[in-house]
């Protein structure tokens, strides 16, 4: 078994087959848990998937990479070698991701730790540029909007809306947001999944939801921020949501 397969037992596979990208899985709804960086009160229409320690640049380059990186909350549209030279020569030291899903939603956050402020100022402008690059392989076109946040320092963020044909169902949006705090950069995912009938969320309701995972990090060290990560890819629930209240 190859390191690829083994990595991929964790997130990278969460994130290519979880409910292929947001299909209902149809099974009763687990109990609510927290994740480290986001709260089941944060996200009360979703629930925790899977969480994903990376030790390396590698690992975490395929937890946030992959040819899903446009529908899926995930990050890097490079190959996965190109991402992992890139996070190596910005000083990559580790990474964490967790994966939430509801009826038609994804959800997500991320973080990782870099040599220093100036490396993870570089990779935050490496990630933003990942994230507003054009679709790959992707079966519709999608509009892409940038958004700001003067509440965030260092804020990137991008509402991602698939032009669907009309059989396909309605257009939601999926918003991925970044931004560094030192030499650590954290993420948010909200919205829309690949999903037939996909859940809808606001861009405010994605703003509230990174602006509390700053608050939540913005004083504190890495080192404690992730205290609680587990050592080794988990994925203990199957997750089932329902869809967003307007």
């Amino acid at each position: 078994m190859n390191r690829r397969h083994v990595l991929g037992i964790g997130l990278i596979l969460l994130l290519t087959t979880a409910a292929a990208c947001g299909t209902d899985s149809g099974t009763t709804s687990p109990k609510a848990i927290d994740g480290v960086l986001l709260k089941a009160s944060d996200l009360p229409d979703m629930r925790l998937e899977g969480e994903d320690p990376a030790k390396d640049a590698e690992g975490f380059a395929m937890i946030l990479g992959g040819p899903e990186a446009c529908s899926c909350p995930s990050v890097f549209k490079d190959e996965i070698s190109v991402v992992t030279s890139k996070l190596e020569g910005f000083g990559f030291k580790r990474g964490y991701a967790e994966l939430w899903a509801g009826a038609g939603l994804h959800g997500g956050a991320f973080a990782a730790e870099f040599d220093t402020a100036d490396h993870a100022k570089a990779a935050l402008e490496y990630i933003d540029s990942e994230l507003s690059r054009e679709c790959i392989d992707e079966p519709f076109c999608s509009r892409r909007d940038k958004i700001k946040n003067l509440n965030i320092p260092d804020f990137v963020g991008l509402a991602v809306t698939p032009l669907r044909p009309k059989e396909q169902g309605r257009q939601a949006t999926l918003y991925k947001f970044a931004f560094r705090v030192g030499a650590n950069v954290y993420g948010a995912m909200d919205g829309a999944s690949g999903a037939y009938d996909p859940g809808t969320v606001s861009q405010d309701q994605a703003l509230a939801l990174v602006q509390r995972l700053y608050d939540r990090v913005k004083g504190r060290e890495i080192s404690d921020v992730l205290r609680s990560a587990p050592p080794s890819p988990t994925h203990p629930i199957e997750p089932e949501g329902s869809p967003r209240s307007a």
